[in-house]
């Protein structure tokens, strides 16, 4: 038993010793030094000294009552960075930079006047009933907040089903990373007290992973970046692809990767996605898609039996939402399932 909770602190203490180490080498050492850099690693530091926190905690309940608040303390910070982090990697240089770093700012004299004004050793009912719940609410929001920024390079992820880029694996795993300790203290005593710490050395592990052999990800995209087809091939592809395209009508397959256009075409997929993006314009989701379109302009202006659901499944879409995400403002705004086919029709034959 004394063994097995020798190897509990071991491993729970590790992650949040790696984490400072870590958190310094992004806020100090790592180049180049980009806005997203700095945020991950005040995320980090942070995150160790929470998880720090609880690990001492767990092991010893008689830990000085600095210490509990010091750690409680570092969760203000846990959500704001955690979003300045997701928002730095999703928009350009400079874009927004100085909200965020307020964002960021508000919450220091915030955090001075709790401490100061309501020590944990004199006001411990405040931080349970209603600092603690806080804390948690925020960190929540923040989350929310993160993810809703990620939704478009999910939902690009998703459609493309190209090879995603080292950065993307990263904001991703850290975002679904830090929802599962947000999880496994909001549950607490419902889990284990020290499932949150287990769970950041996880984390820690995976970003370490990711950051340092996960290199070949980006190396793939960059082997092909720089190379440029030349006109006259580029031109050639094109009027094989759109032959393709109109022939064997591959995009009614809903589960059509690049992969399979490039197999038919004798090409990698890497060529194939920068012949759509340099030459043809867009990328392979908004390319496949803009053939579904057509084809269900087609359906609509011939055929007025089919239910809207059904014509989305036979042009290639997987599913009636996505039919309607990509078919608005291209084919027809739909108000609900019993929109007027003569209406739609009128709008395919306007365009």
């Amino acid at each position: 038993m004394e063994l097995s909770r020798e190897i509990l602190f071991f491993f729970s203490g590790l992650g949040a010793f790696n984490g400072v180490l870590l958190s310094l080498y992004f806020l100090i050492f790592k180049k180049p030094a980009y806005h997203f850099n700095k945020y991950l690693g005040g995320l980090l530091l942070v995150m160790s000294i929470r998880v720090g926190k609880s690990v001492f905690f767990y092991f010893n309940e008689e830990l000085a009552s600095v210490y509990l608040q010091i750690g409680l303390s570092a969760c203000f910070l846990i959500g704001p960075f955690l979003y300045c982090y997701v928002a730095a990697t999703q928009s350009a240089v400079g874009e927004s930079e100085r909200k965020r770093i307020l964002n960021l700012l508000v919450w220091i004299p915030v955090i001075l006047i709790i401490n100061f004004s309501y020590p944990w050793s004199q006001y411990l009912p405040y931080w349970r009933d209603y600092f603690i719940p806080a804390i948690y609410l925020q960190w929540f929001c923040y989350l929310l907040a993160g993810a809703w920024t990620l939704r478009k390079l999910v939902l690009r992820l998703l459609f493309e089903r190209e090879i995603p880029k080292r950065s993307d694996i990263l904001v991703i795993s850290i975002l679904v990373s830090n929802s599962i300790i947000w999880f496994a203290y909001a549950a607490f005593p419902f889990v284990s007290y020290i499932v949150g710490a287990l769970s950041f050395s996880f984390m820690l592990y995976i970003l370490i992973l990711v950051l340092f052999f996960g290199k070949d990800l980006d190396a793939v995209k960059e082997k092909y970046s720089d190379k440029k087809i030349e006109v006259e091939e580029a031109d050639s592809m094109t009027v094989e692809l759109e032959n393709i395209m109109r022939q064997e009508k591959l995009y009614k397959d809903p589960n059509l990767t690049i992969a399979d256009v490039a197999k038919k075409m004798n090409i990698s997929p890497h060529k194939l996605s920068q012949l759509i993006n340099d030459n043809i314009g867009g990328n392979y989701s908004a390319y496949i898609n803009k053939h579904r379109i057509e084809e269900a302009k087609a359906i609509i202006a011939s055929n007025d039996q089919y239910t809207l659901e059904a014509i989305g499944y036979e042009c290639g879409f997987n599913s009636k939402s996505t039919f309607y995400w990509f078919s608005s403002g291209k084919l027809f705004f739909v108000s609900g399932r019993g929109s007027s086919f003569k209406f739609l029709k009128s709008r395919v034959k306007c365009r």
